[in-house]
């Protein structure tokens, strides 16, 4: 299949395997978030880290850019941040941030970051922070943490949100030889089209929704649905839109590969739902999405969960992402959704 070919809209299965690979993923990238995370899980002094649910981690920060290299369950992961909220200690960084997201300039992405060979031109503001030494430490991290794989062929996994999304996109590229997995959540697109040395085939990129209050209403995170037409960059890979089933469960609709043909109207897309955090106001994350999810299954020996949409009774509004083709315009109270007091981009 060409690159950005639109493939095929029959939808996937998720494995054990890759809700795992989801659940890990999802966890980096809200932690990437976390306020003073580095501190919290220092040893003491030192410059090595601990977490409890991480066999590995190591941060590599150049504010406000931050990479997490992780190893769980076999597998080997790098994680970029995306766009941090401002505060009065970050205001300087927040404008920074924001300053790499509209730099639409070229880049050129070299296959193992090797300049004799192949390469894609990508966003110059997504790459930026690849270019630091920080960040190169985290790619030579990320490559020693695989000498401990037991299979090449399914250690690595790109990770990130919005931004961080993006510039995990190029980084699949610089880590080519390494067949990596790359999931990302609310990206950007980051590259041009018809770009071969992107592993479209082990791409996952989650797209969220939330139920407005009035319980009638879905939106969509608006992000990644930015018009391509602005970056000339294209998507990749298999596109899961994740959202709020009946009786508080998560729904996945698979919407399809590279570009897809799903276009929400312009008062459907809303900043709320790309939250990436799960906190107690908001139930509606990414991150509580994917919890959500491997909490209903994990008593289950195995686990092959269908992405074909939400069921009658929940709020889809568009029928091709309900299960019966058609929607229902309510929704049960279990499925009430609040605002959030924060958010990360």
């Amino acid at each position: 299949m060409a690159p950005n070919d639109r493939g095929t809209t029959e939808p996937i299965k998720l494995d054990a395997r890759l809700i795992d690979i989801t659940r890990v993923s999802a966890m980096l990238s809200a932690l990437a978030y976390e306020e003073n995370a580095a501190e919290n899980y220092s040893r003491g002094k030192s410059d090595r880290y601990e977490h409890p649910d991480l066999d590995y981690i190591q941060f590599y920060i150049n504010d406000p850019d931050q990479a997490i290299v992780a190893r769980q369950g076999g597998r080997c992961y790098i994680s970029f941040r995306g766009t941090v909220l401002p505060t009065k200690e970050s205001l300087g960084f927040f404008f920074n941030d924001w300053e790499q997201n509209f730099d639409l300039g070229n880049r050129i992405i070299h296959r193992n970051n090797d300049p004799s060979q192949p390469a894609c031109e990508g966003r110059r503001g997504y790459a930026d922070f690849i270019d630091t030494q920080e960040a190169k430490e985290g790619l030579e991290d990320v490559v020693r943490c695989m000498d401990d794989c037991s299979d090449q062929e399914d250690c690595l996994v790109v990770t990130g949100h919005s931004q961080g999304g993006a510039t995990a996109t190029i980084a699949s590229v610089l880590l080519y030889d390494w067949q990596p997995t790359v999931v990302t959540f609310g990206q950007p697109p980051a590259v041009d089209p018809g770009c071969e040395l992107i592993p479209s085939e082990r791409f996952y990129r989650y797209i969220n929704s939330k139920v407005e209050d009035n319980n009638v209403d879905l939106s969509l995170d608006g992000v990644p649905f930015v018009p391509t037409i602005v970056s000339g960059s294209a998507h990749y890979g298999h596109a899961l839109l994740l959202g709020a089933d009946v009786d508080g469960g998560s729904a996945i609709k698979y919407l399809g590969f590279n570009e897809i043909d799903f276009e929400p109207a312009l008062v459907d897309l809303d900043i709320y739902a790309h939250t990436m955090a799960a906190t107690s106001d908001a139930d509606y994350s990414y991150e509580a999405r994917i919890n959500a999810i491997v909490d209903t299954f994990k008593d289950s020996d195995n686990i092959d969960i269908e992405t074909v949409g939400f069921s009658d009774g929940a709020v889809c509004e568009y029928g091709e992402l309900c299960k019966s083709g058609r929607c229902e315009d309510h929704v049960s109270t279990s499925g009430a959704i609040t605002l959030p007091l924060s958010w990360e981009g």
